[in-house]
């Protein structure tokens, strides 16, 4: 649920003078404004480079993101045939599960800074793996109690979690990619959303209720959104030296929606 902010992509100032980026799929280049007194662009966003840099970049953004999934598989495996699976598990049904949110927040904000450092390639695949690996950790309860069948209906319900969340989010980056359009006007309503969704958990887990379904079908719309605009951060206001970072980015949009997902089909 963590918000980013990139500093280096175009600002709305950048876009005076009547001039507007071109939109579409079809890889039109944005026209560069020009005037006295406005800001000098930065060369390596994605909105202003050749379409063959923002093309590799694009292709190096998507295939980290997979390397961040397979490897997030990767990991919850071999954590779930740990030693420490059980004691681990047995931990965070016990305590008070804010505390397992605030450890999660933590590890994901510190690995997201990390990602985002372009001066320290080192520093981003570490990032990377931090990020990686916390959502490895929080995602092993609820897959855990899915594949279960008395919790969660057994692995059928995974299959169908990893379906719907597969389809979804090709949905939403088709969209993207086919408009052109820049979203970045949702990082307000984004942020606000993250707010009250983090107060709404925290209060579930102060005072001992359940959000239920009606949390999880807004939390995958938050999901999705959060996925849109990541999609068209990648379009527009990355660097062309940030696709570790984007790619991050998108994956913890991807593991939320499939965690809310997933809990509705236990509900069920």
């Amino acid at each position: 649920m963590n918000q980013n902010q990139y500093p280096h992509g175009p600002s709305d100032e950048q876009w005076s003078g009547g001039q507007e980026p071109q939109s579409g799929g079809d890889w039109q280049q944005p026209r560069r404004p020009r005037g006295r007194g406005q800001k000098q662009v930065n060369p390596q966003a994605a909105a202003f480079a050749s379409v063959e840099e923002r093309a590799q970049f694009i292709r190096r953004t998507y295939t980290h993101l997979m390397g961040a999934i397979f490897g997030c598989v990767a990991m919850m495996a071999l954590f779930m045939n740990s030693p420490a699976y059980e004691p681990v598990m047995t931990m965070m049904v016990s305590v008070n599960w804010l505390w397992i949110l605030g450890l999660f927040i933590a590890f994901s904000w510190m690995g997201d800074i990390m990602a985002h450092r372009v001066d320290s390639k080192g520093l981003q695949y570490i990032g990377l793996l931090v990020g990686v690996g916390a959502f490895a950790i929080i995602l092993t309860l609820p897959v855990s109690m899915a594949a279960h069948p008395h919790y969660g209906g057994g692995p059928e319900v995974l299959v169908q979690a990893l379906l719907l969340t597969g389809i979804t989010f090709a949905a939403l980056t088709a969209v993207v990619f086919k408009t052109g359009q820049d979203f970045r006007i949702l990082r307000t309503g984004l942020i606000v959303m993250s707010v009250l969704a983090f107060g709404a958990i925290a209060a579930g887990a102060l005072f001992g209720f359940t959000l239920g379904l009606g949390f999880s079908v807004i939390m995958i719309g938050f999901s999705s959104a959060m996925i849109v605009y990541q999609t068209s951060e990648i379009l527009h206001h990355y660097r062309t030296d940030q696709h570790v970072g984007a790619a991050l980015g998108l994956f913890s949009s991807i593991g939320m929606l499939f965690w809310y997902i997933l809990s509705i089909f236990m509900f069920d």
